[in-house]
């Protein structure tokens, strides 16, 4: 079994003649055989004695180093350090200090040591500061890359707007981040430190409530609840979640998690009164609505639609409760659905563009218009309110409107009628005209005439037979 240091430093008390040899060759074995490095450094910085493993551990013999500075093989950036641990060591005696620095090896590299060493320099034997130290150079690393985690621990929780904290089985905070510190100060108004305990602050009332959540995580739970708190003017809301710490399979503490969920609760309860609302509106919608899940075939196309929900109007509508409809598809219950009405469903389902069509349902003996959109992924939905006496209405009007169409080319053609019989007997009239006014002239400018005196018989003769033909002639036109 390998002696241990303090048996080491024992032996070489005792088998030490002078401050430069320890001669025993069965120590130098013993010496040779540990991890430690041993060496007597006198008042004045130089090395009096080393072991022979530092030529195992460090590459150097020790009459390299015999009689030379111990400061020569430390990094120049630790060599403060190491000064300011030997004079401090050298005004002690029997102190025992340690420190770490980078040592050098014989190749040019460093390694890291923990030095410890004890003033002894009172001891005639010894008469020196002895010391020894190893190689934690793989110590160091693991420690550098340790720090390095945790610095991106911290770096990573205290870019959170989260709250995140851990404590141990006493309750103590461990760890936390910025956002938790300002809001423990806003809260509480003191500072926190690494170290204060969690519970010592706290009212009556949060005591009750957070030690027994913090008991059963470290009984080995793992706890999800939802807090409030007033802040100001507005009631946030929490989402906290604890965790048990475990270390070689025992809890050691608890961490904790707090997310402020307002927005979220906000959201939900939006949400909520959206759904409330959209529920609402689905009942008392006078409209026929319907919803229903797309089924599609093999090759991803739709081919029929499952009843998910109808409303009243709906029910109303085609004469058929809603527990007869729900898990049913349209085709089972209506197989005679018009194809065109199949396709526009159809070129909705896949293109997503809302569509409008008016058409007759034989089904249900209505007229009505059929909205189809999506309402989400894998459901269609129906509006179809009934426009069946606007559709009577419509085709009264376009009789109405036949019949007026044909009574006004009926005036039309009457009106041309007359006008070509007005224009018959004015021409009939004009001629008319013409042919009563030459005999007429003859008779009335001849009867003028026999008022003439002094007229002769023969004249007054000829003046009434012209008379006469006048006549006659007047009256044939008369009689056509």
């Amino acid at each position: 079994m390998k002696p241990t240091y303090e048996e080491l430093e024992n032996q070489i008390l005792k088998l030490s003649e002078n401050s430069n040899i320890i001669s025993d060759v069965k120590y130098q074995k013993m010496i040779g055989n540990i991890g430690d490095v041993i060496v007597i450094i006198d008042k004045e910085g130089l090395n009096k004695y080393k072991s022979s493993n530092i030529e195992k551990y460090f590459g150097w013999k020790p009459e390299d180093l015999i009689g030379k500075s111990t400061f020569k093989n430390v990094n120049p950036e630790d060599l403060k350090i190491a000064q300011k641990f030997l004079d401090s060591l050298i005004s002690e005696p029997n102190a025992v200090k340690a420190t770490e620095l980078r040592y050098k090896c014989k190749d040019g590299s460093y390694k890291w040591i923990e030095f410890i060493c004890c003033n002894l320099l009172h001891d005639p034997e010894i008469n020196g500061l002895l010391g020894n130290y190893h190689d934690i150079t793989d110590r160091k690393k693991v420690e550098q890359a340790l720090k390095e985690s945790e610095a991106n621990l911290f770096s990573l929780i205290n870019n959170r707007v989260e709250s995140i904290w851990s404590i141990d089985n006493n309750y103590n905070y461990i760890i936390f981040n910025n956002f938790f510190k300002d809001a423990y100060f806003a809260t509480f108004s003191i500072e926190l430190q690494q170290g204060m305990n969690s519970l010592n602050f706290l009212s009556p009332e949060l005591l009750e409530f957070w030690k027994p959540k913090y008991d059963k995580v470290l009984g080995g739970e793992r706890l999800v609840f939802e807090i409030s708190n007033q802040e100001e003017d507005e009631l946030h809301f929490y989402e906290v979640s604890l965790n048990p710490i475990i270390s070689e399979g025992k809890v050691t503490g608890v961490s904790g998690l707090s997310i402020d969920i307002t927005d979220r609760k906000k959201t939900g309860q939006a949400i909520q009164e959206s759904e409330n609302l959209y529920k609402s509106l689905f009942k008392n919608l006078n409209s026929p609505l319907s919803l229903y899940e797309v089924l599609l075939n093999e090759k991803g196309e739709p081919f029929d639609y499952r009843f998910l929900a109808v409303n009243s109007a709906y029910e109303n509508t085609v004469g058929l409760k809603a527990s007869d409809l729900i898990g049913k598809t349209l085709l089972n219950v209506f197989p005679g659905t018009e194809s065109s009405w199949l396709q526009t469903i159809k070129e909705v389902c896949i293109t997503g563009i809302t569509n409008t069509v008016e058409n007759y349902a034989k089904e249900v003996d209505l007229h009505v218009e059929l909205t189809v959109y999506i309402p989400q992924k894998g459901q269609m939905a129906f509006i179809c309110p009934d426009i069946t006496i606007r559709k009577k209405a419509e085709l009264k009007l376009i009789e109405n409107q036949f019949q007026l169409e044909k009574q006004n080319e009926e005036l039309q053609k009457a009106k041309e009628k007359a006008e070509e019989s007005d224009r018959l007997k004015s021409a009939f009239l004009a001629n008319m005209s013409h042919e009563i006014r030459t005999p007429m002239n003859g008779i009335l400018g001849f009867a003028e005439l026999l008022k003439t005196p002094n007229i002769t018989g023969t004249e007054q003769k000829e003046f009434i037979k012209i008379i006469e033909k006048s006549g006659e002639h007047l009256q044939t036109v008369c009689l056509r």
